[in-house]
């Protein structure tokens, strides 16, 4: 397991959420976070020497201002470079990058992805919403979804994915797709939170939605192994 990005200054410390998801972030040659808002994922993984550089990728142009400012102050100008762009677009991808998403809804991210494979390291992923919508389209488009953590922060977690292209298409069981086929797999500490807000979120949305009785069922028989091991 990665050991948490160091607390050298207390200006570079990442909110909770942003730490699971540099926690799954895997060494790398460069680091491509889209929608980077004020860089603080990239200037926090540049200091702790987890990737050589990075692109602060954002679409607009006040939070690229106030990233550009960031890195200045961090002194990181030569190794982060700003890139105002939506998405991936026009942004050269190495098998050694890391493609990090984090703080936008399931389906822009599958918007940005959908144009090519994404041949990298890892893709870091962390959704907002529509999570059960992220995960079928990367497993039925070629990702392996190879980790999971939960953020939580303010009585809600939220999940984030670490996948990889390998162009072998799969699908996940509706438990899974829900649920997160690897944190049914590893229980990390808040699941059962997880599961008991996302149950009672399904329960809202259960009429007209067949499938999603039986995943309530697969939720709750989930939920007794948790509360009984």
């Amino acid at each position: 397991m990665q050991n948490h990005l160091p607390k050298r200054k207390s200006e570079h410390r990442l909110p909770k959420r942003l730490q699971v998801v540099a926690d799954l972030v895997p060494a790398c040659d460069c680091l491509q976070d889209v929608g980077t808002d004020h860089a603080r994922l990239p200037i926090a993984l540049i200091l702790a020497e987890r990737c050589q550089r990075a692109l602060a990728i954002d679409i607009n142009t006040g939070p690229l201002q106030a990233a550009t400012r960031n890195i200045s102050a961090a002194g990181l100008s030569e190794r982060i470079r700003i890139v105002q762009a939506d998405g991936l677009q026009n942004t050269r991808l190495g098998l050694d990058d890391v493609i990090v998403i984090a703080g936008l809804g399931g389906l822009e991210m599958i918007r940005i992805l959908q144009d090519q494979p994404r041949r990298c390291k890892a893709v870091v992923l962390q959704p907002m919403k529509s999570a059960p919508e992220l995960r079928t389209w990367l497993v039925g488009n070629g990702y392996e979804i190879e980790k999971e953590a939960l953020a939580c922060e303010q009585r809600r977690c939220y999940p984030v994915i670490l996948c990889c292209y390998t162009g072998v298409r799969m699908s996940l069981s509706p438990l899974e797709k829900y649920a997160g086929p690897r944190l049914i797999e590893s229980r990390p500490q808040g699941l059962t939170g997880y599961l008991t807000w996302l149950r009672q979120r399904l329960k809202k949305q259960v009429r007209g939605t067949p499938e999603l009785v039986c995943v309530i069922r697969d939720i709750d028989e989930l939920l007794m192994k948790l509360r009984t091991d």
